[in-house]
């Protein structure tokens, strides 16, 4: 009676593949939050760069510079005018996909060669 209690082979292969199931999941969890990570990173770089950027532009032209809030205001006016189509038509569209949608795109690209 006491040897059909004890665990045997099978039972430490379930656990194992159970412990294995519940780490992938941890390591997507992880996986994701690193990616969110390294997006606001990069997202915070953009915008102190244009930030730079329209500083310098603006500190090197005289009259701009003597209506400093004026010409950031339309400089930043002006760097949507040229970024916002942009991201409309290449982002927004990709970023609305389903996960079927991203799926279907990645199995055409690997049929097509594409790695």
């Amino acid at each position: 009676a006491e040897a059909a209690d004890s665990p045997t082979g099978r039972d430490y292969a379930v656990s194992a593949v159970d412990s294995v199931a519940e780490g992938a999941d941890y390591a997507g969890t992880a996986i994701r939050n690193v990616i969110s990570s390294v997006a606001l990173a990069v997202g915070l770089s953009w915008e102190k760069a244009f930030h730079a950027s329209l500083t310098v532009v603006i500190e090197s032209n005289p009259e701009m510079h003597k209506h400093y809030v004026i010409s950031q205001g339309i400089l930043a006016v002006v760097n949507c005018a040229l970024i916002m189509p942009v991201w409309l038509y290449h982002i927004v569209p990709m970023a609305t996909k389903s996960v079927h949608d991203h799926a279907n795109l990645m199995a055409l690209s690997n049929e097509q060669g594409g790695r």
